[in-house]
Formats: C-alpha cells, structure tokens, sequence
C-alpha cells in the first residue's frame, strides 16, 4: 500500500469517526465532498498521466516507430484495465468500499505515470 493510499485512508477514519455524530444531511455532505474530491484527484491524475505522455511518447515515435507502435499497443490495454480494475472494491460496503476503489485506481495513475517517466532511462541509457 501506498503512502498516499494509507494516508488517504487515515483522513476519510478520522474524518468519518464524527460522522455518528451529525445528523443525517451533514453525513450526506461529507461523504459528498469526499466523493467531490476523488473525482478531482482522479482527473488529476488523468491529466498528469496525459501531460506525460504528451511528453514521452513523441520523442518515442521521432526515434523509434516501432517502439513506439508498442507503447501505444500497451498503452491501450493498460486503459481497458484500468477501466476494469479495483471493481471489487465498491461491493466491499459503502463508502468504504468506494474509497478503496479511488485509492486503487489512483494507485494505478501513479505506478503507470512512475512507468512511462522511467521509460526515458530505459530507452536512453
């Protein structure tokens, strides 16, 4: 598990430990922002993985077609799992399982954007 993953994880347990507190409509607007927040962090991330691979995938294709041919190959299946992937998570229970799921998926941004920035040295030793 990710930094960023047990640390999100940590703030929605102590932020949601209040949340027997409050009345019905003040739990329905915390679980609202944190949903508002995970749609911001996922597109985030979204952008960030398409800033790089804006970036990388040019110089890929000026040098090497073929190469480049099979990043975008894997590119395109990574998108089909990414779509599919951490789908078990939201059957786990609520909130809870919600907030597992955008945790995994933004764990994926993160291992796939680490991915194509490593592939610099990799293709350029």
């Amino acid at each position: 598990m990710t930094h960023f993953r047990k640390s999100l994880l940590l703030t929605l347990a102590l932020g949601l430990s209040l949340a027997p507190a409050l009345p019905a409509t003040a739990q329905y607007d915390v679980h609202a922002e944190d949903y508002a927040r995970f749609e911001r962090e996922l597109a985030q991330a979204d952008a960030r993985l398409n800033q790089v691979w804006k970036t990388y995938y040019p110089q890929l294709r000026a040098a090497d077609g073929y190469k480049a041919d099979a990043l975008l190959a894997e590119q395109r299946a990574w998108n089909a799992f990414k779509d599919k992937a951490c789908s078990i998570y939201p059957g786990a229970g609520g909130f809870w399982g919600e907030a597992n799921a955008f945790a995994c998926k933004l764990e994926l941004f993160e291992q796939r954007i680490k991915y194509l920035e490593d592939l610099e040295t990799v293709l350029n030793p």
